[in-house]
């Protein structure tokens, strides 16, 4: 006999379903005004969206620095190594140390970014768990 042919079993499995899925559907309910809330919070603040193509540009900038850096200290090694002329080494040295600035000034500029990434996320999860808390004291 199968549950589908028991109808205490299809009556038991029902209440249970049922007591079960109102928590969840009041929980979507109160969710869902809370995210209406929160859009319409966010509305009257009247942020625009467009930093974070801001941030891709600033990335990218950092990592083409660094790749001009690197290229640059490469190539005027390379260049002091097969001069013969003391001074044109010194100029080849200037300008590695210089390429060694541009590596750094890359890394400084993607480690910043990621650093307001990381930033960011963990402050809206912070204010995300901190009105969870406040709704469940609220609530009880």
């Amino acid at each position: 006999m199968t549950q589908a042919d028991n109808p205490q079993s299809t009556a038991k499995s029902s209440t249970d379903a049922s007591s079960h899925s109102a928590p969840s559907v009041e929980s979507t309910a109160s969710d869902s005004a809370r995210l209406t809330q929160f859009q319409t919070e966010v509305g009257k603040l009247g942020i625009t969206g467009g930093k974070a193509n801001l941030e891709r540009r600033y990335m990218r900038l950092g990592i083409f620095v660094a790749i001009v850096g690197l290229v640059l200290t490469v190539a005027a090694y390379f260049a002091a190594d097969s001069s013969e002329d003391f001074q044109d080494q010194i100029d080849m040295v200037i300008f590695a140390i210089f390429g060694v600035g541009l590596i750094i000034l890359g890394g400084i500029f993607m480690a910043v970014n990621s650093i307001t990434r990381f930033l960011r996320y963990w402050l809206v999860r912070l204010i995300y768990e901190i009105r969870e808390q406040t709704d469940r004291i609220t609530d009880n």
